[in-house]
């Protein structure tokens, strides 16, 4: 797939595997919104990518909460007209004994681990509709495939977005929108 001059979301772009991601398709020419919660370390990215006179642009987002998700996707749609590729990469990893962790904090991940993403994608699928296709890559984990005492919680999300991916996977297709997901 040709990503020159494609309008690229990225989801948990302040760093890591977001980072990483947002830098490479910058430097292939892509024209990235950076989605993350930090509006001080996304300037600070995008500005990077300008001194190297790559297009990008800051979205500061939560992806726990739908409306900001909604505005994120409408703020990129206003600034290009379209959005090609969507990557769900925002997510947080918590560790303990089912037995013993806070059920809260079970819902606040998955709450960005599971519903975040899927709410992204149903604000970005109708445009991916009007623009005849597009790709969405969710960004999943290796454990969602392992027994890990102490992580089940954290897999618990993965699998659910695995799943969530490979139902979207079919449902798609006819509309010419891929899903992939991809084991971090």
């Amino acid at each position: 797939m040709d990503i020159q001059d494609k309008v690229v979301i990225i989801t948990g772009a302040s760093g890591g595997i977001g980072l990483a991601t947002a830098r490479l398709f910058a430097q292939a020419g892509a024209k990235v919104a950076l989605a993350a919660r930090s509006a001080d370390a996304l300037r600070t990215i995008v500005n990077e990518l300008h001194e190297q006179h790559r297009e990008a642009i800051a979205v500061p987002t939560d992806m726990s909460n739908q409306d900001a998700i909604e505005t994120m996707v409408d703020s990129v749609f206003q600034q290009y007209g379209r959005i090609d590729i969507l990557i769900n990469n925002a997510g947080q990893a918590v560790s303990g004994k089912v037995a013993d962790v806070d059920i809260d904090q079970f819902r606040q991940i998955f709450e960005l681990n599971v519903l975040g993403p899927v709410e992204a994608m149903q604000a970005i699928i109708p445009k991916m509709r009007q623009n005849g296709g597009g790709l969405i890559i969710n960004v999943g984990s290796i454990v969602s495939k392992m027994t890990i005492p102490g992580i089940g919680i954290y897999s618990a999300t993965k699998v659910a977005l695995d799943k969530i991916s490979d139902t979207a996977r079919e449902e798609l297709a006819a509309d010419n929108i891929r899903i992939n997901n991809v084991p971090s």
